[in-house]
């Protein structure tokens, strides 16, 4: 697995560097995972994340994301990974416990 870049979270970076493709995306603070999630098209997704009002989001500082047509598996197995290397917690944005977004 190989992450795109990491990019601060503004719409000129989504727009520049991400495809409408299905894939994974993080969203991060300096330091912090605080989402993961998985959609059929990052940018659209990635642009309504960037204008919701949702306050845990609007802490994001970067994303960075990867292309995958597993998008599902995937974000399943990095939440597995997340849990396992942080006590298992879920990402801060995330639902604890719960593999499926808060943003359905």
């Amino acid at each position: 697995m190989s992450w795109k870049g990491r990019f601060v979270f503004a719409e000129d970076r989504i727009d520049k560097n991400v495809s409408e493709s299905p894939g994974v995306y993080q969203l991060e603070k300096v330091l912090e995972v605080v989402y993961i999630g998985s959609t059929e098209s990052l940018q659209t997704r990635l642009r309504e994340h960037l204008h919701s009002g949702d306050q845990c989001i609007k802490g994001a500082a970067f994303f960075r994301y990867l292309e995958t047509k597993f998008h599902e598996e995937t974000k399943n197995t990095l939440l597995q990974e997340y849990r396992r290397n942080n006590r298992g917690r879920s990402p801060e944005c995330n639902k604890g416990g719960d593999e499926k977004s808060i943003f359905i």
